[in-house]
């Protein structure tokens, strides 16, 4: 298997705004989280970034055919980190109102609600570029779909892959060359 880029090979990240496409589509009911799952993998990359004292923009996606708010995204994370959620999805936003203090941690709303994302529109995904300094992908789960958050900004600024998605490509990659008998029981959405 290739060698991945970690968040380590970006170098010091202490005021570097960092892009962080994030896997948080998870079940919400009444403005509050029912599976926090994926949020707590999620965590550790987060708190790893700002004890780096990056300052990260947080985007992705929540719900399948109708984009939902992430606000209660944010919410879950405000007991554990310095959190600010902007109300605004990327394509709105304007590298002013990103202008997080080093460690903070802010949130975009539901990229889908940009338009272009679906399409992989590359002035869309050039001006979430525009928001970082740096972009890591830690959302294995949406990695194969050509959309403008995904397949664009590392075109633009440097990039790498948060700890759980390495993790996610390292366990896949077993089957390449596995001993013998073998045996796989694959899933998915």
């Amino acid at each position: 298997m290739k060698e991945l880029p970690d968040i380590e090979s970006l170098g010091g990240l202490r005021g570097k705004r960092v892009v962080l496409h994030a896997g948080m589509n998870v079940p919400v009911a009444g403005g509050l989280v029912v599976n926090d799952f994926r949020l707590k993998r999620l965590l550790p990359t987060l708190k790893m970034l700002s004890l780096a004292g990056a300052r990260t923009i947080v985007i992705g996606h929540l719900g399948s055919e109708e984009p939902k708010t992430v606000e209660p995204i944010a919410k879950y994370f405000e007991g554990e980190l310095k959190v600010r959620f902007l109300g605004k999805p990327p394509h709105t936003l304007l590298a002013k109102e990103v202008n997080a203090k080093d460690g903070e941690v802010l949130f975009a709303e539901n990229v889908r609600m940009s338009p272009g994302e679906l399409e992989c529109d590359e002035l869309l995904g050039k001006h979430i570029a525009s928001l970082g300094d740096v972009y890591v992908n830690e959302d294995f789960a949406v990695s194969h779909r050509p959309h403008a958050s995904i397949v664009i900004p590392p075109r633009y600024i440097p990039c790498a892959f948060g700890p759980d998605f390495i993790k996610e490509v390292s366990e896949l990659s077993k089957v390449e060359d596995p001993p013998r008998p073998f045996v796989a029981f694959i899933g998915g959405a």
